[in-house]
């Protein structure tokens, strides 16, 4: 990355009125203490023997070394492997949340983890429990009735056929062994009967036909209002989750909130709610800049050092780069590639997911060259000169910048070369 020619004076300008504010607060302290720190009373320190001020002696030497230039992004560890926690199917297309653990809390496999508002759920089992009760007193009432009135039906359908088996018996007597009229009237007796007869049995049986359909509608209500005693009290428990495995969990985020989720939070059928990583293998995921494109490419090897154990340094190889760069927060004007990193070990022991992480990509590597530090350096309209202590700067060419110091190129320079500042 080429250093610009503002960067160094800011810094050095910076610096300045740092040092003025010390030296004045040390100025109003000056009655209660005896001492008071040189150069902060308005005088010059003393020079040095060669004529040289301190802060230019401490600018350094110059020297020849390896110079890396590294590309920093920063990132956060995550795990290649989890078992998602989701909201279940239910009824309702939104439920918010009614107690949730705590994240980075250890669990074992079936404790309780998440609970969501059922409240929605409560009304409707009632109801239903109170229909249920209702049809099922509907339906023993009609089955009771039914079995009265088909039996009475039954009793005068077998009334009938008595009465028409004795008048078709009479109506059998031969028509020669009786008056005319009376055979006649016999007839017409047992014609009656049987017209009678086929009535009770025509009644009774579109009657039995009406009880059953009733009777089968009511059954049908009542299973109905049972299956939704089951529908809400599956609901019910399936908004009580609990952890599938031995872990630890990770809440998930609102990226709208930009928090993590919450009691009162509301979220939707399927949406993943909290995880248990498996810490046995470890990724990062990381943002690189829209402005820094193509700085890394994927299969580049990368260093990784955790934010919270400085001393422990990670390899990795970029693994993949998102193809478009998206916003790092919910409506943010700053945008970013994902940049997904694959490490060769992980340490089960230190690395937990969410922890912060600094991913140092080499970009360029100076093998012995002038190494000067960038204090050292004073950037002009016509050039870059290195302060020299006592002599003339000499004009140099910079190859490449560190966070501390440059790779420089020019005449006159040598091992051991006392710096000065550049500002």
């Amino acid at each position: 990355m080429r250093i610009g020619p503002d960067r160094p004076r800011d810094r050095a300008s910076r610096t300045i009125e740092r040092g003025g504010v010390a030296c004045r607060a040390l100025l109003v302290l000056l009655p209660l203490f005896p001492l008071v720190a040189p150069g902060c009373d308005g005088t010059t320190a003393a020079p040095e023997a060669d004529g040289t001020s301190p802060s230019r002696a401490a600018a350094g030497v110059l020297t020849r070394g390896t110079l890396e230039r590294t590309h920093v992004m920063t990132g956060e560890l995550d795990a290649v492997d989890s078992s998602p926690i989701v909201v279940p199917s239910v009824p309702s297309w939104t439920v918010s949340i009614r107690w949730i653990a705590a994240d980075g809390l250890e669990v074992r496999a079936g404790d309780r983890v998440l609970e969501l508002d059922n409240s929605q759920f409560t009304q409707p089992l009632e109801q239903a429990r109170l229909t249920e009760v209702q049809k099922l007193h509907q339906l023993e009432r009609k089955r009771a009735d039914a079995r009265v009135q088909l039996a009475d039906l039954e009793f005068q359908l077998e009334t009938a056929r008595v009465g028409w088996d004795k008048a078709r018996r009479e109506a059998e007597v031969p028509e020669s062994l009786l008056p005319r009229r009376d055979w006649q009237e016999k007839q017409l007796i047992a014609e009656r009967a049987r017209v009678a007869f086929e009535k009770a049995e025509e009644t009774l049986g579109s009657t039995r036909e009406a009880s059953e359909a009733d009777i089968s509608i009511l059954e049908i209500e009542v299973e109905s209002a049972r299956r939704e005693i089951r529908a809400a009290t599956s609901a019910i428990e399936a908004l009580r989750i609990e952890a599938p495995a031995d872990g630890i969990l990770v809440v998930s985020e609102d990226r709208r909130q930009g928090r993590k989720l919450q009691v009162g939070d509301n979220v939707h059928r399927g949406q993943r709610v909290l995880r248990i990583p498996d810490l046995a293998k470890m990724m990062i995921r990381a943002w690189l800049a829209d402005v820094d494109d193509g700085s890394i490419v994927p299969g580049q090897r990368v260093r990784c050092t955790l934010d919270a154990f400085p001393d422990r340094v990670y390899e990795g190889t970029v693994a993949e780069i998102s193809p478009i760069a998206v916003p790092m927060r919910w409506q943010s004007d700053r945008r970013a590639f994902k940049v997904r990193i694959d490490l060769d070990r992980s340490d089960a022991q230190v690395m937990r997911p969410g922890m912060s992480v600094r991913v140092e990509a080499s970009l360029d590597v100076f093998e012995d060259v002038w190494l000067a530090p960038r204090r050292a350096l004073r950037f002009e309209p016509d050039g870059v000169f290195l302060a020299t202590a006592g002599n003339d700067p000499i004009a140099v060419t910079l190859s490449g910048c560190d966070a501390s110091a440059c790779a420089i190129e020019g005449e006159g320079l040598r091992e051991g070369l006392r710096l000065g500042a550049g500002t």
